[in-house]
């Protein structure tokens, strides 16, 4: 067996030559001397095998002018000692042959001995993958103590089945690249770099661990021993002694128990269970004449139904409302900075929010101050004026079905930190209308740089639609002086407040230390959330999302493959990209909430009135502000739900496609053992995890809500908007696979083949009988 790698690996003379050269340069290669090598293996087929992340794969598609069905096979030296070469980078590889198509395993293999291995695909060659991995590591089978490698058993099978049927190492390589797709996989590719290593172990493991086929060809002389069996093999029923051993199938239903503490039950042939989801792999029948394999079970953890902290994925998120206020929202694709490079500036303080112009100019203006938070709660909590609401705006759980973020008692002790002073009118709005009334294009607000949004503001002081604008002069002076003393004017809002400055009386009706019942309280994150959208960001950057979609629907971080246990957050894994799109959700749900968007038209049209003030009593250059700002309102708010509709249904979509492809795959996965069944027998009909079935009914929910992720408008306040997610119906919740697990813990994890924990049921997505999300 042995022999067959070795004379595979020797026909490489070229390469084994040069890696045995190579071996003795621990040094980092120099970028020339990189480059050269790197034109000379394109030709010559040779490829870097990186034993990091790294491609493995770049010289072999020039190569061999594909970029699919190619893979690097790592070579070892004449001394048997592996190659360590180390790129311009550092990081390290070792020498390997371009395989340009991968072994056709009929060819290795005959068809009857191909029908009688074990089924692998999709998902369970993760954990194959993981199993082998450490097989290579340690070079056996069995760890100390006797127990099999986790996930170990269908190599061992293979292996057995190969070796009985007249087949070597090679073989093994054939139909391990032939399953587990070897396409531009490294992983692949490592452990067929390793086959002479790991071959020996897995065929001599004992048959505690799984059992070959025995000789199933048609012509027996091919087999080991002629076709009879020895005396070691004749008994092909696993040790009843193995804990892990799959218990054999049978046309009935069967309950085993592993010990006191964990029970698994199969009913119907199909399982159901608490904490985590259980599927069903395949390994090889012990009836040789049969085809149909026998079941094992592979657990998979549960996604939560819980919604986590956002911090780490929408760090932006996690910054006070007031710091976002400052940020210039232009570049939606850079995370935000700080604006003086130390430190912001206190929470209620007033801030600035100049406009930088060419030429050095700069529009100043700043914020008004206002309340306190503490000194806010208690006024709620204590006062008699009926034009302060005195609730907290919050969710009242941490489900991820719970977007309504509505009236909530006022927090107490340490968790009033949790909340902020909302402006429902965000500050930055002041700005933003700046902008737009000296260039009467609502598009300028997008402009990445000073120079675009400039570009934008009309010479002749006149849109092309016949918009007059507001000359940039009449905001460099008179918008920041003290033009409207002695006039006489009312105080602004239902404060006590009477200013003479046209900025200071427009920021004085968004709210401040006088004008209180402009403002709400309102859940700290919800509050940061709010501000990204009004400054038409995204609540989370692309890669960011990416990373945690992939990591999220990636079988391996919830399945037991060759670990103990899984990872301890994977449990949260989708809660983390999905927590942002229930922030998001009830960030609309605030706002159409009639509290809510009574004061945001109140402040509106407060507004509007100290700009007629403004008109009226200021320079006559500032003509035309309140028709200016009615305009503004309705394309700002046009372009708030653009921009939020247009990152949210991506991402959703994104999303789906990711869940659905892992839907799929378990699909194709069961149906390929499905059809292995020639003697009509199947085996269980496994439900799709709980972490795919569940994900992909919750992002079907928030998919609906993105019609109704709409900023309030005039006609809509004292109308009642429902932005709840849409119910479970009872299909749905009858379909639900093996179950829910809310913050279902690691402890919790079904290990495969060892019984499920048990533990209280948790059902769907929230309780039927409530009527109310959970």
């Amino acid at each position: 067996m042995r022999l067959a790698l070795f004379l595979y690996l020797l026909s490489w003379s070229d390469l084994a030559t040069n890696a045995h050269v190579l071996h003795r340069r621990q040094t980092k290669q120099g970028k020339e001397e990189f480059d050269q090598q790197t034109t000379a293996f394109e030709t010559s087929g040779l490829c870097r095998f990186y034993k990091g992340s790294k491609d493995s794969l770049a010289t072999c598609a020039t190569y061999c002018k594909k970029t699919t069905d190619i893979t690097c096979i790592g070579a070892s030296t004449v001394d048997n000692n592996v190659a360590s070469l180390y790129d311009p980078d550092g990081d390290e590889f070792i020498m390997g042959k371009c395989d340009c198509k991968a072994p056709e395993v009929v060819k290795l293999i005959a068809e009857e001995v191909l029908k009688a291995m074990p089924v692998v695909a999709g998902i369970a060659c993760t954990i194959l993958f993981g199993a082998l991995g450490t097989v290579i590591d340690i070079g056996t089978a069995v760890v100390p103590g006797g127990s099999a490698v986790k996930g170990v058993e269908k190599a061992v099978s293979a292996a057995k089945t190969l070796v009985e049927n007249g087949n070597d190492a090679a073989g093994f390589a054939g139909w391990f690249s032939d399953v587990c797709n070897p396409s531009g996989s490294a992983e692949v590719a490592r452990i067929n770099a390793e086959i002479g290593k790991i071959f020996d172990p897995l065929a001599n493991a004992p048959d505690s661990v799984a059992v070959g086929a025995g000789c199933v060809r048609k012509d027996k002389s091919k087999c080991k021993n002629g076709g009879k069996l020895s005396e070691t093999s004749k008994d092909k029923t696993p040790d009843a002694t193995t804990k892990d051993a799959a218990p054999s199938q049978t046309d009935k239903p069967s309950a085993t128990t592993t010990d006191k503490a964990s029970e698994t039950t199969t009913d119907k042939a199909s399982e159901t269970t608490t904490d985590a989801s259980k599927t069903t792999d395949t390994s090889s029948s012990t009836d040789s004449a049969s085809s149909c394999p026998t079941t094992t079970t592979t657990s998979y953890q549960s996604a939560s139904t819980d919604a986590v902290d956002i911090c780490k994925i929408s760090p932006d998120a996690c910054k006070s409302a007031d710091d976002l206020e400052l940020a210039d929202f232009a570049d939606d694709t850079e995370p935000l900075q700080r604006r003086d490079g130390f430190t912001f500036v206190k929470r209620s303080g007033s801030r600035d929010f100049d406009i930088e112009l060419p030429n050095n100019e700069k529009i100043e203006m700043a914020s008004v101050t206002y309340v306190e938070r503490p000194a806010f709660v208690e006024e709620l909590r204590t006062t008699t004026d009926k034009s302060l609401y005195s609730k907290a705006f919050d969710y009242s759980s941490t489900k991820l079905a719970d977007v309504d973020c509505g009236p909530q008692a006022l927090p107490v002790g340490a968790a009033i930190s949790n909340f902020a002073v909302e402006h429902i009118l965000e500050l930055q709005t002041v700005k933003d209308f700046v902008k737009y009334a000296m260039s009467g294009d609502i598009t300028a607000l997008d402009s990445k740089t000073m120079g675009k949004w400039v570009a934008k503001i009309p010479k002749t002081g006149v849109t092309a639609t016949g918009t007059k604008v507001i000359s940039k002069d009449y905001f460099l002076k008179p918008w920041k002086e003290a033009v409207l003393t002695g006039k006489g004017l009312g105080k602004v809002g239902k404060g006590d407040q009477s200013p003479d400055t046209p900025a200071v009386r427009v920021f004085e009706a968004l709210g401040s230390k006088s004008n209180k019942a402009a403002f709400l309280l309102l859940n700290s994150k919800t509050n940061s959330m709010k501000a990204l959208i009004w400054g038409r960001k995204r609540g989370m950057a692309p890669k960011p999302f990416k990373d945690a979609l992939a990591a999220s629907a990636d079988p391996e971080k919830y399945s037991d493959s060759g670990r103990t246990g899984v990872a301890p957050t994977s449990n949260t894994l989708v809660s983390e990209w999905m927590s942002v799109f229930r922030e998001v959700v009830g960030v609309y749900q605030y706002l159409n909430h009639k509290e809510t968007k009574s004061r945001l038209w109140e402040e509106i049209d407060s507004v509007r009135t100290e700009l007629e003030n403004i008109e009226k009593f200021g320079p006559p250059d500032g003509a035309g502000l309140p028709k200016l700002w009615d305009s503004f309102v309705t394309s700002y708010f046009d372009k708030i739900e653009e921009k939020t509709k247009e990152w949210y249904n991506l991402y959703l979509k994104q999303a789906r496609t990711a869940f659905e492809k892992a839907k799929k795959d378990f699909d194709d996965d069961k149906a390929k053992r499905q059809k292995q069944c020639a003697n009509g027998k199947r085996p269980n009909d496994e439900p799709t995890p709980q972490y795919i079935d569940w994900t992909l009914k919750a992002i079907g929910k928030y998919e609906k809500m993105g019609d109704k992720l709409k900023v309030p408008r005039k006609t809509d306040v004292g109308v009642d908007a429902d932005m709840t997610l849409p119910k479970d119906t009872a299909a749905d919740r009858s379909s639900s696979g093996s179950g829910t697990s809310g913050a279902s813990n690691t402890g919790d994890f079904v290990q495969n083949g060892m019984g499920a924990i048990a533990s209280n049921l948790v059902s769907v997505f929230w309780p039927a009988a409530t009527g109310t999300p959970a």
